[in-house]
């Protein structure tokens, strides 16, 4: 899942750069889809894979 969210990151820091587009709503949709991309991929980098596990 990580990989995915680090692949995905660096097309929507181009379509948020990119001024191509005059539709400030699809425009703010893409800032908002790029930062809840960068809360996934830093949640699920820090999140301790060993919890999901039951110890005996």
């Amino acid at each position: 899942m990580v990989v995915v969210l680090k692949l995905l990151k660096p097309l929507l820091d181009d379509v948020v750069d990119c001024e191509i587009s005059s539709d400030e709503i699809l425009c703010k949709e893409c800032e908002e889809l790029d930062m809840l991309v960068n809360e996934a991929r830093e949640f699920m980098e820090n999140w301790c894979p060993k919890m999901s596990k039951i110890h005996m």
